[in-house]
């Protein structure tokens, strides 16, 4: 191979290095990316000689060009590229080009490790001949792990196969199902082989202990149950050596044990074949809402619910950077509701004490694009309830509400890092439905999770629409280790409810109702092992519970070990 030609394979394979090399570190669901190495394409084609030493200019009469060793692309995709080169006054650059476009052509069908060019021949008979290394996977390594086998790690990865040439775009997708595991996280490197032709690949493996304990405090209760919350739970992130991922929790109030007990399990298990997974969950609530006087007397609730939830998830192949997926999932939810008003007893509380049920049915749609600068979201879904409580008992428990509603849930996010360590982030979520809900399909306003500054869910209403602005500050360190980091941030909130058959949002006649809030905070990591956050808001509307005016402070603290 001369040198001219050598620096024409070679361009060809850094651009493939750099399309690969990119997308390290800016997976969504994962940390890893697929390199392509200059040392494979070189050694792919090692023993090949060069095109005749002529001029690129010189002109080519060119009656055939055949592409020798394609095993992977249809016939037809090469024909319709070749026929557009063939014909009179041709030169050889017209032939690298073609070279490169068919090695192109292997690159968007997600193949790897493929390399196309022109080798040395006479062309003056004007037939001329295009190959094609198409490299094998020949060995593949799995490094740092010892919580999770290799047979496990490979078992991540069906389609890392000795004896295939890498498909980059399902390795990826492997590498980002494995991801979700929250233990482990692979990364994949392919790399020349030891003979012309061969791939080698080598995964790899950052983890941790499997199993794990789950502490967590918050301050989301209420003046009748407790004003804070406690929880524990565990989580195990390989059951039966396979990736199943189970997590079970607790949580209660220690002002008021006995009125908070809240039960949660989850399941998850890959479909590593399927580029996809299921998840099942299920959670019991038992909470006493304690008592408040009323001219007739004290009004009494004591709620139990319980919800059971099966998702069924299929990753898309990604586009560029962007990773989306599909979801279908069906819900059992159960609201029992006790209530009592002081003599009368439970027929004076009218739809309040009414329990009922409701399954609906969703699909759903997610997306979100990570990079250094900037990360997005979507997320949108679409619900319709198939079963559940008879028409009579939704009409019992709100009067208007229909027993087969639809509702479309719309979620997205967007931060963008600035200069000096600062960002910007946003979150909106929004409802829709031309229907009257129950209580607990409702979407509601206030809260940590929505807008701060109030206490949780003051608002609801049929439907609705949430935004949180934030400015983040750089993250600085906390005492003499680096483990200990802040951030300091601002935030703007605001949201609206809107109800349908002129129920009130806000105790008053109006059906529309907004809240606004401001504040600051700080968010905490402390090493691996904890995180906190802190944030004071100020109220701009009166809501149920709170003022205009009044101030109101969101804790929460995790802790994994």
């Amino acid at each position: 191979m001369n040198l001219k030609d050598f620096r024409f394979l070679s361009t060809i394979c850094r651009d493939e290095i750099r399309r690969y090399e990119a997308r390290d570190g800016k997976l969504a669901f994962s940390c890893a990316a697929i390199a392509v190495t200059l040392a494979l394409q070189s050694g792919a084609v090692q023993g090949q000689t060069a095109p005749a030493a002529k001029s690129p200019a010189q002109k080519i009469n060119i009656t055939s060009i055949r592409v020798e060793g394609n095993t992977l692309l249809p016939e037809g995709v090469l024909a319709g590229m070749v026929s557009g080169v063939q014909g009179p006054d041709r030169t050889l650059s017209e032939l690298n080009l073609l070279a490169t476009r068919i090695q192109n052509a292997y690159r968007d069908a997600g193949f790897g490790g493929v390399v196309a060019f022109v080798p040395e021949q006479d062309v003056t008979s004007g037939n001329v001949v295009v190959r094609v290394v198409e490299g094998k996977l020949a060995a593949v390594r799995v490094t740092g792990n010892s919580h999770f086998t290799t047979a496990n790690v490979r078992a991540g990865l069906p389609n890392l196969r000795e004896g295939a040439t890498p498909v980059v775009r399902a390795i990826d997708r492997d590498i980002q199902l494995s991801n979700e595991n929250p233990a482990k996280e692979l990364k994949v490197t392919l790399t020349a082989g030891s003979k012309p032709g061969d791939v080698d690949a080598e995964v790899n493996v950052s983890e941790r202990d499997p199993l794990q304990v789950l502490l967590g405090y918050n301050n989301t209760g209420n003046e009748q149950t407790g004003r804070h919350r406690l929880s524990v739970g565990a989580q195990h992130s390989n059951l039966f050596g396979r990736d199943h991922v189970a997590t079970i929790q607790y949580q209660t109030s220690p002002e008021h044990p006995s009125q908070v007990q809240v039960f949660s399990v989850g399941y998850h298990v890959p479909l590593y074949d399927w580029a996809g997974s299921v998840d099942a969950f299920y959670a019991h609530s038992n909470v006493r809402n304690g008592t408040t006087s009323t001219p007739a007397g004290p009004l009494t609730f004591a709620g139990k619910g319980e919800v059971l939830g099966l998702r069924g998830n299929r990753n898309l192949d990604r586009i560029g950077e962007y990773d989306h997926r599909v979801t279908l999932g069906v819900d059992f939810k159960d609201y029992q509701n006790d209530c009592a008003l002081g003599n009368f007893g439970p027929a004076a509380c009218g739809s309040a004490g009414v329990s009922i049920s409701v399954a609906p049915v969703m699909v759903a749609y997610t997306g979100q694009k990570q990079g250094p600068q900037l990360a997005w979201g979507i997320n949108a879904s679409l619900a319709a309830n198939a079963g559940g409580s008879s028409a009579d008992t939704f009409e019992a428990a709100r009067p208007g509400a229909r027993k087969h509603y639809v509702l479309t849930r719309l979620s997205g996010f967007a931060e963008v890092g600035l200069a000096g360590g600062f960002a910007l982030a946003g979150r909106a979520d929004a409802q829709y439905t031309p229907h009257a809900l129950i209580s607990g399909e409702k979407f509601g306003l206030g809260g940590a999770g929505s807008v701060r500054g109030y206490e949780e869910r003051e608002l609801s209403g049929d439907y609705g629409v949430g935004a949180r602005f934030e400015v983040l500050g750089p993250m600085l360190g906390v005492g003499a280790s680096e483990g200990f980091r802040a951030r300091p941030l601002v935030f703007v909130d605001h949201g609206r409810v809107s109800n349908h058959k002129g129920l009130p949002c806000r105790g008053t006649a109006e059906t529309s109702c907004s809240l606004s809030g401001v504040g600051l905070g700080a968010r905490l990591n402390m090493g691996k092992h904890a995180s906190a956050s802190v944030e004071v808001g100020r109220a701009l509307d009166n809501a149920i519970s709170t003022s205009k005016g009044d101030y109101r402070a969101h804790v929460s603290i995790n802790v994994v070990y």
